[in-house]
């Protein structure tokens, strides 16, 4: 009995490696984080944004209804912070000078694009609105992928990609807590948990 002891205290003090590289791997996958979200700053000029038209994928029909129901929403939250001017681009404006009224953010931009919306709504940055996500029924779903781009060098200064799920408890306690009652109504309804959504995405937004 006394050499197995000693045995295994020689063990111990020959590899303490190989007893830390265990001691690793019984760690929970938790302490290998993720990288961290990237930190926007907005710039203090930031005054006067251009929201575009609510976009969706061409191939999924089933998002229309969405954009149709939400579309109207995104400038009248962002004025609703308190913290810029919104004003919505006219959809008809946008098809006669650049041959389309909707961009996601991600494809190709008409040339002078950015410059041609600074000039003609005197904003100083502009919002790329997506619906990515859109369950109009019980229990609802609104995703959404916006983005906010200085319109004087291109950059991103914020960006949010979210799908809200009202099968998720905790977006469910959000959505009671958001409209200071039960939630029934809200959870029952597109535009109430659309307005929800969109609210707790704008939230991300940092200060200037």
């Amino acid at each position: 009995m006394m050499k197995r002891m000693l045995i295994f205290v020689a063990l111990l003090l020959a590899s303490p490696a190989l007893f830390a590289k265990g001691e690793l791997a019984m760690r929970p996958a938790s302490v290998h984080a993720a990288p961290k979200p990237k930190k926007y700053v907005l710039p203090p000029t930031l005054k006067r944004l251009v929201v575009l038209p609510l976009a969706a994928d061409v191939s999924r029909p089933d998002l229309t209804p969405g954009c149709d129901v939400l579309g109207p929403m995104v400038a009248a939250e962002l004025v609703r912070l308190g913290k810029f001017e919104a004003v919505p681009a006219d959809p008809a404006i946008l098809r006669s000078d650049f041959g389309d009224s909707h961009w996601t953010g991600g494809e190709a931009l008409p040339p002078d694009f950015l410059e041609s919306l600074q000039r003609l709504y005197g904003a100083d940055a502009v919002v790329f609105c997506q619906l990515t996500e859109f369950r109009g029924f019980e229990p609802l779903a609104v995703g959404w992928r916006l983005k906010l781009v200085d319109l004087r060098n291109g950059k991103i200064l914020w960006a949010d990609d979210e799908i809200l799920d009202a099968r998720n408890p905790a977006v469910a306690a959000q959505v009671r807590r958001f409209y200071g009652g039960d939630g029934w109504l809200a959870l029952n309804s597109p535009q109430m948990f659309g307005r929800f959504s969109l609210a707790a995405i704008l939230a991300t937004l940092p200060g200037r």
